[in-house]
């Protein structure tokens, strides 16, 4: 890991002056990214000069969790490493638009200061949120294969990105290997916490589906006791007649925000607002758009 260290030593002199390192690191299951990353934070010590054990080590380790990954934003202390194992259950590209990943994303933008060096893990290139692909992240490391790493700088990421991110990666500028952690203390530790992760989060996600309330539910509950009108207002400086995000709030309020507005497409489907409002004051067909909730 000569080489791979030594990037990791540049980089412990840059973040110095101000500035903070988010890098993912890509690889498919099982082909040691979460061993990289811990090897990676103990590196990181090491050049920090520290001396790491497993249980300092886990503890700048983040599972799969927004919260704790926001609350370790705000109780590290300026320069410390911090390890997202699986990263794309906290910062995900097809959940760009969900409110609670907007505010980690403006965590990350309001934390630039603190000198942080953050290891994000991912399965794969497309799962990375947008910005982090484009501009925000600096480096990337790729696990092609068990103990092969491979690290690409900002302009071999931007020549990924100019190529539509096609499955095809530029040449790299670091290549290295990597020991495995099996049989050692640290990696003994950390199997065991993320196999447990991984249990009640399989628990967590049967429970929810279990009894969690569907936009789809919702709308078949409304159409089916024929209820539309009750959740219809009208905009009287407008005269335009919507469904209204916090009637449908009120009655049903496990619906978070993007929920709610799904249910007020899929009701505007069924029947058009204005049929069902009475409008005055106006002789063309009101707007079906949106109005204010």
């Amino acid at each position: 890991m000569e080489r791979y260290k030594r990037f990791l030593e540049k980089l412990h002199e840059h973040v110095q002056r101000d500035w903070d390192r988010l890098i993912p690191f890509v690889g498919e299951e099982g082909a040691g990214k979460s061993t990289l990353i811990l090897q990676s934070i103990w590196l990181y010590e090491l050049i920090r000069g520290n001396d790491p054990t497993p249980e300092t080590v886990l503890d700048y380790v983040v599972f799969d969790d927004r919260d704790a990954f926001k609350q370790k934003l705000l109780s590290s202390d300026p320069g410390d490493p911090i390890g997202v194992m699986d990263a794309a259950h906290i910062l995900y590209n097809k959940d760009v638009m969900m409110p609670d990943q907007k505010d980690v994303e403006k965590s990350l933008l309001d934390i630039r200061t603190e000198n942080y060096v953050i290891f994000l893990g991912y399965q794969d290139w497309d799962d990375i949120p947008r910005q982090l692909r484009k501009r925000r992240a600096k480096n990337a490391i790729r696990v092609p294969s068990r103990g092969t790493l491979k690290g690409y700088n900002r302009r071999q990421l931007d020549e990924k990105y100019r190529n539509l991110d096609g499955m095809q990666w530029p040449d790299h500028a670091l290549i290295d290997t990597f020991p495995s952690l099996e049989g050692t203390r640290l990696w003994e530790r950390f199997d065991e916490i993320d196999k447990e992760r991984k249990r009640r989060r399989l628990q967590q996600e049967d429970d929810d589906s279990d009894g969690e309330l569907t936009p789809q539910d919702v709308v078949s509950k409304i159409v089916v006791e024929d209820i539309l009108d009750e959740y219809v207002e009208v905009n009287e400086f407008q005269n335009r007649a919507y469904y209204s995000k916090s009637l449908l709030k009120y009655d049903f309020p496990d619906l978070s925000d993007q929920q709610a507005d799904q249910v007020r497409s899929a009701l505007g489907r069924e029947a058009d607002p204005a049929t069902l409002a009475d409008l005055e004051g106006t002789d063309t067909p009101p707007s079906t758009g949106e109005g204010k909730s």
